[in-house]
């Protein structure tokens, strides 16, 4: 129907579109060529080794296919509330390892969703960075956002820094070209295209490659909100790109940011990118948008469902031999002095704090250096083996892995829900510990330590008295038990200050239960006395009962009870 077809508009996939597009596609030789010659060795240069493995990010890593047989890595990063989300195309010279901090900051200064999209060849797993392959990344990891977790394309903000500012730009002119609009398209120092930019480095003899990421024929097709933000001082990307791209720009919403006294990578993450970002979105109205139906929960499952959460097996990591991709831009950037500006000075190093793309305040996301490759386990049981192995020696990330191999096998396995969940608690990142636990709970509600679970989670992060609701629901599913007794008498102190020792009360345990119960109702009542909600007063028989011992009979005439008249209580 009409209305089914609008409903659906938005799950739309960028492949597609581009299948449709007979006429502008190159031919296929040319891509070959295109997309294995010299050029891709001198343009593309990953840290080497990767400043991150299949294993680091637990929870925000997930595996895409990029339509060739083989998965990728991203990064998802929730935030329940936001309105947008951020689909990030980093620069040269770095990886999600090296994005991670400045993705986070994204997430936590602008309350976005975040998506950060890795390039082939970079990170762990072994590839051919080119031009194809950068655009057939974005598109899948675009096809991820509208299509599994159904976000409108005109919530998605393209954010694309240096050479991601090509795949960025481009995906924003298919998306136009198809009549549909992201929310914004923001580039942080941007380019013409690679062979304009090639022939102000080394003159004509760029004339012999073959032009790759042509943003100024691309950006023409970009009508949504558009930012562009450039260094003054950058000399390996002229200011003079940045300005060319904002006139040939036709979107009615557009803004050109030029930073005072800044290079290509001497931005400061708050000051020179996120208060330009926060201060367009809201001139858009992007910040005024209703919050998009999304939760870390949500996210959990669909990832679990769609087995995104496997880490493929990786035989022959990217990084640890001894030759590294991009030798030719070190070459040719040593011998005109541009190692700076192009990022490599710090490739290959240890410690990768100070790396120029990113500041001073970054850390890697970890999983350097050379380690044990195993395969990934076959069974549900032997991935709980394997967790458990990890979880005992504090390899958490290593246990969220086996433990999320084990749920792929497995869906309906609360106990592997149950272990991933005290990973994530050991990590303190409570809230993915927080839904684990809460998916363990609704597969199995009568397993009592799935509220032992839950209640630990959620006492980090919604407090003592929501934990305590969640200790009172677990005692009517397991009366007596003495762990979820000691849990609930904990969180009881704790809400009243601390000030009552319930373990030195001359109260019996059964005793100490009843008087729990009774506070518990008496919250009940009380909330429902603040929000004058009078029947849910009326129809709470349960805690009613416990308050106020009546007979059924007497309970029968209470207004809103069964068989009630409408009398007093």
């Amino acid at each position: 129907s009409a209305r089914q077809r609008r409903r659906h508009s938005w799950s739309w996939s960028v492949t597609r579109h581009r299948e449709e597009e007979h006429s502008e596609r190159p031919l296929p030789m040319a891509s070959f060529i295109k997309d294995h010659d010299f050029v891709n060795e001198f343009l593309f240069a990953a840290p080497t080794p990767a400043t991150y493995n299949e294993r680091s990010f637990p929870g925000d890593i997930l595996w895409l296919d990029d339509g060739e047989n083989s998965k990728f890595p991203s990064l998802f990063l929730c935030k329940e509330g936001a309105c947008c989300c951020i689909m990030y195309l980093h620069g040269n010279a770095e990886d999600l390892g090296l994005s991670h901090d400045l993705l986070k900051a994204f997430r936590d200064f602008l309350n976005v969703h975040v998506l950060g999209v890795e390039y082939p060849g970079y990170g762990p797993v072994p590839g051919n960075p080119c031009e194809g392959g950068v655009n057939r990344h974005t598109r899948a990891a675009f096809n991820f956002l509208t299509q599994k977790l159904r976000i409108p394309p005109q919530r998605i903000i393209v954010f694309g820094r240096s050479i991601g500012t090509g795949p960025a730009t481009n995906l924003v002119s298919i998306l136009s070209k198809s009549r549909k609009a992201s929310a914004a398209l923001i580039l942080q120092s941007p380019y013409r295209s690679i062979k304009t930019l090639a022939k102000e480095l080394v003159g004509a003899v760029a004339n012999i490659i073959m032009d790759r990421f042509d943003n100024e024929a691309d950006i023409v097709h970009c009508h949504s909100p558009t930012l562009i933000i450039h260094g003054r001082q950058d000399e390996l990307i002229p200011v003079r790109h940045a300005s060319v791209l904002y006139e040939k720009c036709p979107a009615e919403a557009k803004c050109l940011e030029i930073i005072e006294g800044v290079d290509h990578n001497a931005f400061h993450a708050l000051d020179h990118i996120i208060r330009p970002v926060s201060t367009f979105l809201q001139k858009i109205g992007a910040d005024r948008l209703p919050p998009l139906p999304i939760t870390s929960h949500s996210v959990m499952k669909v990832l679990d469902e769609g087995q995104l959460l496997i880490p493929p097996d990786i035989p022959d990591p990217r990084g640890e031999s001894a030759t590294q991709p991009g030798f030719v831009v070190r070459a040719i950037g040593s011998l005109l002095g541009k190692t700076s500006e192009w990022g490599l000075d710090n490739i290959g190093n240890e410690r990768l704090d100070n790396h120029p793309n990113i500041g001073a305040n970054s850390r890697p996301g970890g999983g350097e250096g050379k380690r044990e490759r195993v395969t990934n386990p076959k069974t549900a049981q032997d991935a709980k083996e394997r967790g458990n192995v990890a979880l005992a020696s504090g390899n958490y990330d290593e246990a969220v892995a086996m433990y999320s191999i084990g749920i792929a096998l497995d869906p309906k396995n609360h106990v592997l829900y149950s272990n991933r969940s005290a990973a994530h608690a050991h990590m303190r990142r409570f809230g993915k510990a927080k839904d684990n636990a809460a998916e363990c709970v609704e597969i199995s509600p009568d397993w009592w330590k799935g509220y032992v679970r839950l209640g630990q989670a959620v006492e980090m992060v919604d407090g003592a008295a929501a934990a305590f609701d969640v200790y009172m629901r677990g005692l009517r599913v397991s009366p007596g038990n003495p762990k979820l007794e000691g849990k609930l008498a904990d969180v009881y102190r704790k809400s009243l200050g601390g000030k009552v020792e319930l373990e030195s009360s001359p109260l019996s345990p059964s005793a100490c239960k009843v008087v729990l119960e009774h506070v518990h109702s008496m919250l009940q009542l009380l909330r429902c006395v603040v929000n004058r909600d009078w029947g849910m007063i009326a129809s709470n028989h349960e805690a009613l009962a416990v308050l106020f011992p009546v007979t059924s009979a007497a309970a029968a005439g209470l207004p809103g009870g069964p068989g009630g008249g409408g009398g007093a209580a």
